[in-house]
């Protein structure tokens, strides 16, 4: 653990070269260590003066205080207060000793100046002990008492803070004290992030009281046992004037090499104001991601050249983009670029932290997405495609929640925008028309390359829907199925109307065997009127796709057929019995007919038909019977016929 530090060693400018050569540092080899000390250019002590004893900055004498090396030393004081116990750190100015406080009986830390620093050394620990004494603030150590001590040297008594320096935590992010600060985030940076937030409120509440650090730097925060974060080491700050300008009063450079903002070297040190310690926030925020400070160089002049340049730094990938950012304007060379007060940077910081979240969700959706966009891209298996779309789907998600945690995440919107384009492109490839559209409405922008991919893909799928639906006509037409009720009912008429024709013979004086051609001839066209009427009246039913017109046809073909073979058979006076036959023959031919246009189901009626006329020739007696009998027969089977298998719809297409 380390207690406060003193100043460190001192650089006369005037002419910046030339005054770091005389003091032998412009060479000089400038390593870690060299960067974190701070180095100051003081105005020269009088030659004489007619003090004896230091005064506070308005002219008071400094009351005494009983300040002793050791335990109470009766030969010193008989009732010392402050009694030192040992020495925390050591600086060009003043000496930081840990010391109890008999009457409050508390820890205390005491600076005492320099018995070799002179007047120099002694007024530059009093202008430090009222300034600080002027801030109270919960991240700045506060100023018990400013005094003499019996060598009539000033005594600060601050409170001493038992403690890490943020400096050895950045260097170690295993540091056994991490174990202890158990306020802070387990996440590394987070925690670094928060103690420059408090950084910041103390810097914050100096500027409002007209007062800049100069020296803000990981090495000069402390962070107590309890998580406390303090910002020390205030011996170099400077009080502004009202154009919020700090004057150096003959101190050319004063601020620690490696976080130096330009105008604090040579002539632009006047220029100082709030925009000075932003940059030193900067470079603190620096040293943080990177673990190194702000500016480096062979020698203390490269460095400091360095300072004066202030280029942008190029950060590594495991630097979140939003802190290089900030980083980098925090550290511009000319202050207008900069944030202009110290609350804007703190915004910048706490809208990081803010934005963290979001930015973690989009980090491990770029990873899904980097999975989609490699290997897996092609997607040529089923498999391979389901997988990239569950994975475009998750990234989708991911850099949706990032973008609702933060609108303006600039990774996760450019990481939509790749995940959507490739979305897109994985509908169009999958020729999800509806789904394509939808993702380009997304995309968003004057996309007309991806729009024509889009028309061209409806284009497509406009003429294949068109051929579907041609096949769709083909096979309806072709389905027994369509129509198929109505066919019965038609088929039933029919059969209750030849039944009862087939009846009348058998009622007349002498039977079926009286039968004369006028009498087929008029049975024949009433039965071929009776079936030019109900097709008339049930067409809408009957006719509603080819095949239905063929089945319907088949059976009026035939029974055309009959009359006119029995029209001409009374023409020839052809035997009755022969004309029946004749007839059966025609329901044969018709019915193959049948097979081959409308169902290979008709072949059964041929062998009926065939079979029926065979008999008609063998016992004319009976052809009467036969041929009613075989209507019956097939109008019965035609009922039934009301469409096959897929192998019977594909034959009767085919044919």
């Amino acid at each position: 653990m380390h207690e406060g530090s003193g100043d460190g060693g001192s650089v006369h400018a005037g002419g910046l070269q030339e005054s770091l050569r005389a003091l032998g540092l412009a060479d000089a080899p400038f390593d870690a260590h060299s960067a974190t000390r701070r180095f100051v250019s003081m105005a020269p002590a009088p030659a004489s003066s007619s003090e004896t004893a230091p005064a506070s900055p308005s002219g008071q004498r400094l009351p005494m205080l009983s300040v002793v090396p050791r335990p109470v030393d009766a030969a010193l004081d008989s009732d010392p207060d402050i009694v030192l116990l040992g020495v925390l750190g050591k600086g060009g100015m003043g000496t930081v000793h840990r010391a109890w406080q008999q009457s409050l009986e508390r820890d205390v830390a005491v600076k005492i100046a320099r018995p070799d620093g002179g007047l120099v050394a002694a007024n530059a620990l009093m202008g430090e002990a009222v300034l600080m004494g002027s801030l109270e603030h919960p991240n700045i150590v506060p100023v018990h008492a400013l005094g003499v001590g019996p060598d009539g040297l000033p005594v600060l008594v601050m409170k001493r803070v038992v403690g890490v320096a943020w400096y050895d935590l950045v260097r170690d992010a295993a540091h056994p004290y991490w174990s202890r600060l158990e306020t802070f985030s387990d996440d590394r940076l987070v925690a670094h992030l928060e103690v420059l937030v408090q950084v910041c409120n103390a810097v914050h509440f100096a500027h409002r009281h007209g007062v800049l650090h100069r020296d803000i730097k990981p090495e000069n925060v402390m962070i107590g046992e309890y998580g406390e974060v303090y910002l020390c080491d205030w011996g170099i700050a400077l009080r502004t004037g009202p154009d919020g300008c700090a004057r150096t009063q003959g101190a050319a450079v004063a601020g620690t090499p490696g976080y130096l903002a330009p105008e604090m070297i040579g002539d632009g040190a006047d220029s100082m104001d709030a925009r000075s310690d932003v940059y030193l926030l900067g470079a603190t925020l620096h040293c943080v991601v990177t673990g190194v400070p702000r500016h480096s160089g062979a020698t203390l002049s490269l460095v400091v050249v360095a300072a004066l340049r202030s280029e942008p730094y190029v950060y590594g990938d495991d630097v979140p983009t939003e802190l290089a950012t900030i980083c980098n304007r925090a550290t511009r060379a000319n202050p207008s670029e900069r944030y202009p007060t110290v609350l804007a940077f703190r915004q910048a910081v706490t809208d990081y932290l803010r934005h963290r979240a979001s930015t973690a969700l989009g980090a491990t959706a770029a990873a899904r997405l980097a999975e989609a966009l490699g290997p897996l891209a092609a997607a040529e298996t089923p498999d391979d495609r389901r997988r990239l779309h569950t994975l475009l789907t998750e990234c989708r998600f991911g850099f949706a929640q990032a973008l609702r945690e933060w609108p303006d995440n600039p990774d996760a919107r450019a990481g939509m925008g790749v995940c959507l384009e490739r979305m897109f492109e994985v509908n169009l490839r999958n020729e999800s028309e509806d789904a394509a559209r939808t993702t380009l409405a997304e995309i968003g922008g004057d996309r007309p390359d991806l729009a024509a991919k889009l028309d061209a893909l409806g284009t497509r799928l406009e003429a294949r829907r068109a051929a579907q639906d041609r096949l769709r006509q083909l096979e309806r037409d072709q389905d027994l199925a369509v129509g198929a009720g109505s066919r019965t009912a038609f088929f039933s008429v029919v059969l209750v109307f030849g039944a009862v024709l087939a009846a009348v013979p058998h009622l007349q004086p002498g039977g079926p065997g009286q039968l004369t051609h006028d009498d087929l001839i008029l049975y024949e066209g009433i039965v071929v009127a009776v079936l030019t009427a109900m097709i008339v009246l049930a067409r809408r039913r009957l006719l509603q796709n080819s095949i239905g017109h063929r089945v319907v046809g088949a059976f009026v073909a035939i029974a055309v057929a009959s009359l006119v073979n029995r029209v001409f058979a009374a023409q020839l006076e052809t035997p009755v019995h022969a004309v029946l036959v004749n007839d059966m023959l025609l329901t044969a031919v018709s019915s193959a007919v049948g097979a081959m246009m409308v169902h290979r189901a008709m072949l059964g009626w041929v062998v009926l038909s065939l079979a029926g006329a065979a008999a008609g020739v063998a016992l004319p007696e009976y052809v009467s019977d036969l041929q009613g009998g075989l209507m019956v027969v097939i109008l019965v089977l035609a009922m039934r016929l009301r469409g096959g298998s897929g192998a019977d719809t594909e034959a009767a297409t085919e044919l």
